[in-house]
């Protein structure tokens, strides 16, 4: 458990807002807070999860994040007071002195004092051999952070049935709820080095996973005045059932809707393996929502302006009236249904796919970075790269990401038939299911789009039907229109013609030109593309016969 606290030391503009994790280490911070304010005061507890991940990077010997971790407990909590974090301390013990080791553990809280916008002050250390066995260190950590007056979360007064609710994405399992996952490894016999069962990665490596830190997502937000973020809830020990009626009054509750956020897979897992029911899940687990927002319904366009494409953030749910006191403050509708979804695909092999390019491959880093984020739950893998130019930017990221790449020039070919058939049986030979176009600035032929048909997608940046082919922006711009954004379709005989999958909408702004609008659209495309690829490899849609993409719900 976390402990937040505000505390008004009679300055005429600040406030101070505490949180801290701490094993053993009480009067460490006790000395530390007064050290700050003669006034202040602060409390410390223990928290077991944080020492259950130590666990594992203790045991496999990769301790470079657990530091992410521990300054994502304490900053995600002053966030949630409304306040920036300030500075940052830590305190590391162990049983047996070992510098390699130390520095390791440093770099992961210098990394999450650098995500959370804060000033690393100090790092205490003790080697405390009566406590601890040699190759056994534990971590405590203390956040200072500032806030205005006027600024205090959560509003608990002021929020009403009917404001919505914004949910952040975790980057998985975060930091709660190992002691079950320790005990789910155990019954099932795996080990931290075996792969995951529901990624390309290592156990291990998934559970490392750092906790995700919101500051720099929402900072700027809660700096501007009339946000309407009238609470924030940040989802750990408990998970969503528990943490959320935090900032609710007593006759309120909250219904959820699963089908708005994404369920990673590790919980799917952990449910199946450990015979975990929805209703546990939801009391120990994120389930895939690290932060949640109360938003005033007024506010609701602006906030997704900033957080959707950048943070991933979806509205999940409302605010309603409790009727009931008996009755639960959290109302998760469809949680089964989406359980049920990620169990069977985590039952069927990943999706292989292949990014044809001709530039830089800004999208296909989009997805490199998506397929290998399980929290994503994009069940495919980019297998190979082909671009019909050499020496763009789009090769050397394949290379970096370790994906194969070919050079295929479509000038070495007397006809564009001839050059797709010799695309088509590298495809093959790479057992491709799916191609992802990402700035292939070919036309490909009728056979082509035929023989990969339902299989070949394409992104376009403009709101299609609106503005195919070339020039959209500026296209666009001569038009008047107050927004565009990106279509992800399918590929067909046409230009841009083809059935649309997802789109993304940004606002055109007084003053934008072709380059500013074309960034904004960018944004927009890294959030979509990725989208698409999960709904075509998940099977939730797929083209018919009639050339309309079906979405299926289960």
């Amino acid at each position: 458990m976390l402990w937040s606290c505000v505390f008004d030391i009679k300055l005429q503009r600040f406030i101070i807002v505490l949180a801290d994790v701490a094993s053993p280490f009480g009067e460490f911070l006790l000395q530390h807070a007064e050290s700050f304010v003669d006034l202040l005061k602060t409390f410390t507890t223990r928290l077991v999860a944080v020492r259950t991940k130590l666990k594992i990077g203790q045991q496999i010997g990769r301790n470079g994040s657990v530091g992410i971790d521990l300054v994502a407990m304490c900053v995600n909590d002053i966030l949630c007071n409304g306040a920036q974090p300030y500075s940052f301390s830590s305190y590391y013990a162990c049983g047996k002195w070992q510098q390699q080791l130390a520095d390791e553990v440093a770099s992961g809280v210098y990394e999450g004092a650098q995500q959370a916008d804060s000033s690393f002050i100090s790092a205490h250390t003790a080697a405390l051999p009566l406590l601890y066995e040699p190759q056994v260190y534990d971590l405590a950590g203390f956040a200072l952070g500032i806030a205005e007056r006027a600024g205090i979360l959560p509003r608990v007064e002021d929020i009403q049935p009917r404001d919505v609710l914004i949910g952040l994405p975790s980057s998985g399992v975060h930091s709660n709820g190992f002691s079950l996952v320790h005990a789910v490894l155990k019954r099932v016999g795996l080990g931290l080095t075996d792969k995951a069962p529901f990624s390309e990665r290592t156990l291990g490596e998934e559970l490392l996973v750092p906790t995700k830190i919101y500051v720099k997502a929402l900072a700027p937000l809660l700096n501007q005045p009339n946000h309407g973020i009238k609470a924030l809830a940040h989802i750990t020990g408990d998970g969503l059932t528990e943490n959320i009626p935090r900032v609710l009054r007593k006759d309120l509750a909250v219904r959820l809707d699963a089908n708005n956020f994404q369920l990673p897979p590790v919980f799917a897992w952990l449910a199946a393996a450990g015979n975990i029911t929805p209703e546990e899940l939801q009391r120990t687990y994120n389930c895939g929502l690290g932060l949640i927002l109360v938003v005033n319904p007024a506010q609701v366009n602006t906030v997704m302006q900033h957080l959707r494409y950048a943070e991933r953030a979806s509205i999940v749910g409302e605010v309603i009236a409790r009727k009931d006191a008996k009755k639960p403050q959290v109302q998760l509708q469809h949680f089964e249904e989406s359980l049920t979804r990620s169990q069977r695909q985590l039952k069927s092999p990943r999706r292989r796919v292949a990014v044809l390019i001709s530039g830089t491959g800004s999208n296909l880093l989009a997805l490199v970075k998506a397929t290998r984020d399980s929290a994503q739950a994009v069940h495919a893998d980019i297998v190979l790269v082909i671009s019909n130019k050499a020496d763009v930017l789009g090769l050397e990221r394949a290379k970096q990401a370790g994906i194969p790449s070919l050079v295929i020039s479509h000038r070495d070919f007397g006809t564009r038939e001839d050059y797709d058939a010799e695309l088509t049986r590298h495809l093959e030979a790479a057992r491709v299911d799916l191609i992802c176009l990402a700035g292939f600035m070919r036309v490909l032929s009728v056979p082509f789009v035929r023989h990969w048909r339902g299989r070949l997608v394409n992104i376009h940046p403009s709101l299609l039907p609106k503005f195919p082919g070339l020039h959209v922006q500026r296209q666009a711009l001569e038009a008047g229109e107050t927004e565009s954004g990106c279509t992800v379709h399918f590929v067909d005989e046409g230009v841009d013609t083809g059935a649309i999958i997802v789109q993304a909408e940004v606002p055109i702004l007084k003053g934008d030109d072709v380059d500013t609008l074309t960034q904004r659209i960018h944004q927009a495309e890294y959030w979509a593309y990725p989208r698409a690829l999960a709904l075509l490899a998940s099977g939730a849609v797929s083209l018919p016969p009639e050339s309309k993409p079906v979405s299926k719900k289960n």
